[in-house]
């Protein structure tokens, strides 16, 4: 089923985006000589446009070993129109360790018959709206379409029932037992298949994932090191754009009181977001229930556009992953975390 034609015909009046793409496609060759493509950034519209170039820029006789996405999301017709390309074309679909693929984006990974994460991958779904997060019937009508889409692409009903309770300004952050429900290959930082049982508790968190060079900026890591008791990677949405984020837990006066580094990076599409890191202090029940962090002081410089904000939210899968709203910031709102280690 070709979604991006049916989505356009529903919405194009309510969500078509400005004509300048946000996404980057760049290309990059592994050891083997084999071709990859990295798609990085919100998506917009005429992404589809840049991902045809970047594809037909790939040197005759070479190898395209799969495209690998670090996107929150973006344009929900743009992102339909790439998943039929990637669909129509067979393309493998990676989304590495400490990357992550959410809304929008998901259709890409659903698209793809060959679908791959790594072990720290984030990959989530919620229902469609409006931008500001605004639903209608329209978008109701939208949420319907994508879950049967979905469906033909194989997501098991499971992940599709997410797609729907998951209202906007929340993601539901897909469990590996998930992602190997639909059919997703979850590899290690070594590029080895990870055992498709459950462990009995969570693993540490391996090193970040080789890659091909200049694919994709490092997630940015609190200075000074710090040995980190539990560590949780997401998302903040502010009007800039949004941040990644990596919040660890570096000790503790209690079972629910800890003291954690909050550190945040623009996404790689232009977000006029700065990057740093500060210390946190609260309440944050890590096998469950709330979170209420207040910060304290910078362990990096303080850039100056962006002031120290709080946490306020809850977990409801026993510490998995925690989302809620940002506290005290004029311009970030609301934020998600999935517990990596």
């Amino acid at each position: 089923m070709r979604i991006g034609y049916l989505l356009a015909s529903l919405l194009a009046a309510y969500l078509a985006g400005g004509a300048a793409a946000a996404m980057q496609f760049q290309q990059g060759a592994a050891k083997d000589g084999a071709y990859f493509i990295s798609a990085e950034g919100e998506i917009h519209t005429g992404d589809l446009q840049q991902f045809q170039r970047a594809l037909a820029a790939v040197p005759a006789g070479k190898r395209l070993a799969g495209v690998l996405v670090d996107s929150p999301g973006g344009n929900l017709i743009e992102g339909a129109k790439l998943a039929d390309q990637i669909h129509d074309s067979g393309l493998t679909v990676i989304v590495t360790s400490h990357s992550q693929c959410a809304s929008a984006c998901f259709l890409l990974l659903a698209a793809s018959p060959h679908r791959v994460a790594g072990v720290n991958a984030l990959v989530g779904v919620h229902s469609a709206s409006l931008e500001g997060g605004k639903e209608t019937k329209d978008t109701m009508a939208m949420t319907l379409l994508m879950q049967r889409v979905a469906g033909d692409y194989g997501v098991p009903p499971a992940i599709i029932g997410k797609i729907a309770q998951t209202t906007p300004g929340r993601i539901a952050w897909l469990t590996h037992d998930d992602l190997v429900a639909m059919d997703v290959k979850i590899i290690d930082d070594t590029g080895s298949a990870v055992a498709q049982t459950p462990a009995p508790a969570p693993a540490p968190a391996p090193a970040p994932a080789p890659r091909p060079p200049a694919l994709r900026p490092p997630m940015v890591k609190p200075s000074p090191p710090v040995v980190a008791q539990a560590e949780f990677q997401g998302a903040l949405f502010c009007r800039q754009g949004t941040a990644k984020l990596l919040l660890r837990v570096v000790d503790s006066a209690d079972n629910a009181h800890h003291r954690a580094v909050f550190s945040f990076a623009p996404m790689p599409s232009g977000a006029q977001l700065s990057s740093g890191s500060f210390l946190m202090e609260g309440r944050f029940d890590l096998s469950g229930g709330s979170i209420d962090l207040r910060p304290t002081q910078w362990v990096s410089p303080q850039p100056s556009d962006f002031a120290m904000v709080g946490l306020s939210g809850h977990s409801d899968d026993g510490g998995k992953t925690f989302s809620g709203h940002v506290l005290a910031s004029p311009s970030c709102t609301v934020f998600t975390l999935k517990r990596t280690h």
